[in-house]
């Protein structure tokens, strides 16, 4: 699953990053993914559970 979610994230940051480039330049376009892996990495640190130490059949 996370393979394949790499892929997919590998696509849409390859088919988005030329038209973003020409029409917003690139502060823009690295401004967007700076905000898209912050987001990412809050959402991560305060929405999913810790899961060191904890047996699978616990989860």
């Amino acid at each position: 699953m996370a393979a394949a979610m790499q892929w997919v994230a590998n696509f849409l940051i390859s088919t988005t990053f030329p038209p973003i480039l020409q029409y917003f330049g690139l502060g823009s376009a690295y401004g967007l993914y700076t905000v898209a892996a912050a987001t990412s990495f809050f959402f991560i640190l305060f929405f999913i559970k810790e899961t060191k130490e904890i047996e699978l059949e616990d989860m």
